[in-house]
């Protein structure tokens, strides 16, 4: 199988896509890697057997996820390093309710450093 094939599945079923990691297709990512189309994230970790890869696309990304066995690829609406809030909320499992109590939280964090920057 070829990278562009997993690609065009992803985008006709618009979720999460995994397939075995078959020679062919690890050789086409790494093809994509050495011309700098596919680039670690910062989530790439070789020594633990799995590798995350992204790719522009919009105003989000084509995310790879790599281990021995598959080769799985996902969208994100957002690129977390455009716009984390965004990816947060939209492409991430964490629910929006924790979302909100985390910038509660970071905001009343803020507001007690300022008070203490006064006194």
């Amino acid at each position: 199988m070829k990278f562009e094939d997993l690609l065009k599945e992803l985008l006709v079923r618009n979720e999460e896509v995994c397939y075995e990691a078959d020679q062919e297709l690890l050789e086409d990512i790494m093809n994509l890697v050495k011309s700098g189309k596919l680039k670690p994230t910062a989530l790439a970790n070789p020594l633990k057997g799995k590798v995350s890869l992204y790719m522009p696309y919009g105003e989000g990304r084509i995310h790879v996820t790599l281990t021995e066995e598959k080769v799985c690829v996902h969208f994100d609406r957002y690129d977390p390093a455009r716009s984390p809030l965004k990816h947060l909320i939209t492409d991430t499992e964490l629910s929006k309710a924790a979302v909100v109590l985390a910038i509660l939280a970071f905001i009343g964090y803020l507001i007690k450093k300022l008070q203490k920057g006064r006194g």
